[in-house]
């Protein structure tokens, strides 16, 4: 039997600690007439959601898989925008961008780096049955000059450290660690990558 359970918030929390409990041979607290027959077990690896109030973040219960984005509409003080699309639902997902130069440690990395780290977590790293879509859209002004997509890369730095250079394009379909760049009319770069692991990606020229 699989439970989804979403937990409402305030709207001024900073953040918030949600519990789960299952019950198997005595009561439970939440036993109206005591009649459960289950014992309260708290999860031994429940941690707090932090709550962001920024549009360089996005978090959320994704029921049906649904993507979560940052802020989609470029601008000056926001050059880039990450969706990430969770290969189930049921999960929790957060991207956020905005995040300084020195957000995460890229060896191997000789090209030139753009745009803002993005930060991507789904289900809290746990290993997922399918690939995770994650979507970087940066701002014209970012891309180094005379850049096309063919010359665009994307490093992807893993929980662990490792780094990864991600440039085998998608020729056919959606595969692990294979990305697609397009060059968008307002000049605008989409670069979208197929994964199976969080971690932090930029992009490279």
């Amino acid at each position: 039997m699989t439970v989804v359970a979403a937990f409402p918030t305030a709207a001024d929390a900073a953040a918030f600690k949600a519990g789960f409990f299952a019950t198997t041979s005595g009561a439970s607290g939440s036993d109206k007439g005591h009649s459960s027959h289950g014992d309260t077990l708290r999860d031994p690896n429940e941690v707090a959601t932090e709550l962001i109030d920024s549009p360089d973040f996005a978090g959320g219960f994704s029921i049906n898989g649904s993507p979560v984005s940052t802020d989609s509409v470029l601008s000056y003080s926001n050059v880039q925008s990450t969706t990430v699309d969770p290969p189930t639902g049921g999960v929790v997902t957060t991207a956020q961008d905005g995040l300084p130069d020195d957000a995460f440690s890229c060896t191997g990395c000789l090209g030139t780096l753009f745009g803002e780290w993005s930060s991507v977590d789904v289900a809290g790293g746990k290993v997922q049955n399918g690939l995770i879509k994650v979507i970087l859209v940066v701002r014209a002004d970012q891309i180094p000059y005379y850049d096309t997509p063919d010359d665009i890369s994307l490093v992807h730095v893993l929980d662990d450290g490792t780094t990864q250079i991600l440039d085998q394009r998608c020729a056919y379909g959606p595969s692990a660690n294979c990305i697609d760049v397009k060059a968008l009319y307002s000049g605008d770069f989409k670069i979208t990558a197929y994964v199976t692991e969080n971690g932090g990606f930029k992009g490279m020229g």
